[in-house]
């Protein structure tokens, strides 16, 4: 196995100085995620189970949120449209968020390797990779807190907008 100075030995294929250095200091938890989805396809996030839509966005991952958002209120407008009773929406919700803590880090190795693979397609030099790879992948609280409020302004502006039946 190699090394990285003063890190952890390189644990599995997508263990690459380019992939930790986009990763950041959390590199060895979610390197430790990967081979436990490779091995039993699944594992645990705890953020991603309580934060949901915030970490996403906190960890870049822009396109999974919007999915996720967005099929939020669909549902969410579908029920308050047809009047279906709120335990449906309620389990709806329990579900995603058992969803969030299930396939988070899932979803964030498909997002790492999509990026590292953009990155890799540059030709850069390996300094100016791991450059952009630290930068790029750099997790932002500023972007979880927007996307959190965005998707809760969102979600009241529908609320406000459908009559509810009845």
């Amino acid at each position: 196995m190699t090394t990285i100075e003063n890190e952890e030995p390189l644990v599995g294929p997508m263990d690459r100085p380019v992939v930790r250095a986009f990763m950041g200091e959390k590199a060895n938890f979610y390197l430790t995620a990967f081979e436990k989805i490779s091995a039993k396809k699944t594992s645990w996030n705890w953020p991603a189970f309580l934060l949901g839509i915030a970490w996403m966005c906190y960890r870049g991952m822009y396109r999974y949120a919007a999915i996720v958002a967005g099929t939020i209120c669909v549902v969410t407008a579908l029920e308050m449209a047809f009047g279906l009773p709120a335990v449906l929406g309620q389990g709806f919700s329990m579900a995603v968020w058992v969803a969030f803590g299930l396939l988070g880090n899932w979803c964030y190795q498909r997002h790492v390797e999509r990026e590292i693979a953009e990155l890799d397609a540059k030709g850069l030099s390996d300094e100016e990779l791991l450059s952009m790879a630290a930068e790029k992948g750099k997790p932002s609280v500023l972007m979880g807190f927007v996307g959190f409020f965005v998707f809760f302004a969102i979600l009241w502006v529908l609320m406000m907008a459908i009559p509810v039946p009845g």
